[in-house]
């Protein structure tokens, strides 16, 4: 009995509630949603595009290179290599080959075990950056040397 009158109530409480979408005559009365609903502000306009200066686009090339060096996942590597690679700045990172003070800056030397690679890169200890035509940084590397050979006074071999 308790459950017959607990559903008596609620129906008539749905049926007050919904009394609004029907009409006199029985017929339902559509509701137009779309109708109802305010069109969205429109968004604001987009800023005017600046041309970047040289230091702004040496800012976001060191932060670039900055998180190609600093991250430990070869795939945050590889996607900074690309991108920075996608607007015109390459990362020098010479391996086996020659010596060049233009480029490359002499951070120091290990004995070659044959003649024949002494002068040449041994290995790149942190990445040049070129942007461009231009050196932002050279690439600091250990260079093979001879064991009697001493570098000359701007660290070249």
């Amino acid at each position: 009995m308790m459950w017959l009158v607990l559903g008596l109530t609620v129906g008539a409480i749905a049926g007050w509630f919904l009394r609004g979408f029907c009409s006199s005559d029985g017929q339902r009365v559509g509701v137009d949603v779309a109708a109802s609903i305010e069109p969205a502000p429109s968004a604001p306009p987009a800023p005017a595009a600046r041309p970047q200066t040289s230091a702004e686009r040496d800012k976001l090339v060191d932060a670039c290179v900055w998180a190609y060096e600093s991250s430990p996942s070869r795939a945050v590597q590889r996607r900074m290599r690309h991108t920075l690679r996608d607007v015109g700045v390459t990362l020098l990172e010479p391996a086996d080959g020659p010596f060049d003070p233009a480029y490359h800056e002499w951070v120091g030397g290990e004995e070659a075990s044959a003649a024949a690679a002494s002068g040449t890169v041994a290995r790149t200890l942190r990445a040049g950056v070129l942007d461009g035509e231009r050196l932002v940084r050279p690439a600091q590397v250990v260079v093979y040397t001879d064991a009697k050979a001493r570098p000359d006074h701007r660290g070249a071999p």
